[in-house]
C-alpha cells in the first residue's frame, strides 16, 4: 500500500490530467480510455463560498465537508471521451429536486415575464434559495418585492431577494432603458431566462410603435435585443446561461425552407383574420426563436466561447394552475372546468413545469460544450428531445440570424455581438 496520494498510486500507464474546468481525471495514453469521478451522491451538493472555496453539504443530515464525497466511490471507466450520461431528471421531476442539485445562492438571474405563470413560480423558488432575481414585466409580482434599481445594500440572501422593474416588450425603448440601468450597476448576469410571450388577437393593432409586427417583436425581436444589450455581462459571469422558453407549438410551423424565414418575420395582415392564421403566426414565432437560439449557439462555438450556454425549453402546454379559468365568464367557466378535468391526466403541475426552466438555467447537466456538441439544446420535461428536421438545417439558422439582426440594425445603433 502507498502512503501518499501522488501519481505513483495510479495504475500502470495511466496519467492524471486536468480538464478545462480544473477537474482531474485519469487517461490511458495509448488506448484513450478515461477514468472519471461518478455523479454526486444523493443529497450531496457542492457550494462555493465567498472565499472561493468549495464546500460539500449533505442536505439531509446537514453535514459539511471540504472533501469531495465522490472520492469514496469507484471511478467510472469509458472506452474514450466522456462517460455515458443517463437522465437524472424526468417529466415528473419538481423544481425542488432540480434546485437541490444546483448551486443557487448568490446567483444573479433575470427573468423576462417573471411575474405570472411558470416564470413567477421560478422567480419565487430561486429567491427563496438565495438568488438575486430581477423580474421584468408590465405588471409587478404578487407578494414582497423590491424596486429596481436598488441603491441600498442587498438584503440577506437567506431571506431571498426579488426585484421588479417595468418593461414593455412592445416598446424597444423600454428594453434600452432597462439595459442602460442594469449596466450602471455592478451586478453580473448568471442566467437570463426569456419566458415572456403573447398570443395574437384579431382585434389588436398588428404593428408596434417601432414598426414591427407586434407578435414577432414580443416573442422574438425584443428578446434578441435584450440578449444583445446584456451579452457583455453574460460573458463576464462564470458559467452563464441564456434560456429561451418555447413550447411544442413550434412543431406546427409552416417554415420549411430558407425562403420562408423573411416572410415569417413580417407576416401579412391576413394572418390575423382567422384563428388558424393566428395559431400559425404564434407557431412561426416560436420556431424562429429556436432557429435564432441555435444560430447564437453556433456563433459562440465559432468564437470558441463556452459561455453563455444557450438552451431552449418547453415547460409544458397544459399546466394545472391557470388564471384562464378563474378569469373566465360564468358560462365559459363550466366549459373550461370540464375541459380541464378531461385533460388532467395529460397536464403538468407548476412544480414540474418550472423544473425544466431551472434545469436549463442553473444545472451543469445541460452543458453540451465539451465533447457533446451534437446533443440537442432543446429540453422538454427536463429531458433533451429532438427538434424538427427543418431546425437542424444550418442555412435556416444562418438566414434567421442574418434577417433578425438586419431588422434590428436598420432601426437602432447596437453593440456588436461578441
Amino acid at each position: 500500500m502507498f502512503d501518499s496520494d501522488c501519481e505513483d498510486v495510479l495504475p500502470l500507464d495511466w496519467q492524471a490530467e486536468v480538464d478545462e474546468e480544473n477537474g482531474v481525471f485519469n487517461r490511458h495514453p495509448l488506448i484513450g480510455a478515461k477514468l472519471f469521478l461518478p455523479p454526486m451522491p444523493k443529497h450531496w451538493l457542492k457550494v462555493t463560498t465567498d472565499q472561493e472555496c468549495s464546500v460539500f453539504i449533505n442536505l439531509k443530515t446537514g453535514a459539511q465537508s471540504y472533501a469531495d464525497p465522490r472520492l469514496a466511490l469507484p471511478l467510472l471507466r469509458t472506452p474514450g471521451g466522456n462517460p455515458t450520461q443517463y437522465p437524472k431528471f424526468d417529466d415528473l421531476s419538481t423544481i425542488a429536486e432540480v434546485l437541490n442539485d444546483c448551486d443557487v445562492p448568490g446567483k444573479y438571474i433575470i427573468i423576462l415575464g417573471g411575474t405570472s405563470g411558470v416564470g413567477a413560480y421560478l422567480a419565487r423558488s430561486l429567491a427563496s434559495r438565495g438568488s438575486i432575481v430581477t423580474c421584468l414585466s408590465r405588471n409587478p409580482p404578487s407578494g414582497r418585492w423590491f424596486g429596481f434599481p436598488y441603491t441600498n445594500p442587498l438584503p440577506s440572501p437567506s431571506n431571498g431577494s426579488l426585484f421588479w422593474t417595468h418593461l414593455d416588450l412592445s416598446s424597444m425603448q423600454s428594453i434600452f432603458g432597462f439595459a442602460e440601468m442594469y449596466n450602471k450597476t455592478s451586478w453580473p448576469v448568471h442566467s437570463l431566462v426569456l419566458a415572456a410571450a403573447t398570443l395574437p388577437e384579431s382585434f389588436e393593432n398588428q404593428k408596434s410603435t417601432d414598426g414591427f409586427d407586434r407578435v414577432v417583436q414580443v416573442n422574438l425581436l425584443s428578446q434578441v435585443l435584450l440578449v444583445r444589450l446584456l451579452q457583455h455581462r453574460l460573458n463576464e459571469a462564470t458559467r452563464s446561461t441564456v434560456v429561451f422558453v418555447s413550447c411544442e407549438a413550434l412543431r406546427a410551423t409552416n417554415i420549411a425552407e430558407v425562403d420562408d424565414v423573411y416572410p415569417a418575420l413580417e407576416p401579412l395582415r391576413s394572418s390575423y383574420s382567422d384563428i388558424c392564421g393566428r395559431v400559425q403566426l404564434y407557431a412561426n414565432t416560436k420556431f424562429l426563436q429556436v432557429l435564432f437560439a441555435l444560430a447564437f449557439r453556433e456563433f459562440l462555438q465559432r468564437r470558441k466561447r463556452r459561455y453563455p450556454l444557450i438552451s431552449v425549453c418547453s415547460p409544458g402546454n397544459l399546466i394545472r394552475r391557470s388564471k384562464l379559468i378563474s378569469s373566465a365568464s360564468w358560462t365559459r367557466w363550466w366549459w373550461l372546468k370540464c375541459l380541464r378535468l378531461l385533460a388532467y391526466p395529460l397536464s403538468k403541475s407548476m412544480e414540474c413545469s418550472a423544473a425544466t426552466l431551472a434545469l436549463c438555467a442553473l444545472h451543469y447537466g445541460t452543458d453540451t460544450s465539451r465533447g457533446r456538441k451534437n446533443d440537442s439544446p432543446y429540453f422538454n420535461g427536463c429531458i433533451p428531445v429532438s427538434l424538427p428536421e427543418a431546425a437542424l438545417d444550418p442555412e435556416m439558422t444562418r438566414a434567421t440570424w442574418t434577417h433578425v439582426n438586419a431588422l434590428l440594425e436598420e432601426r437602432f445603433q447596437l453593440p456588436s455581438w461578441r
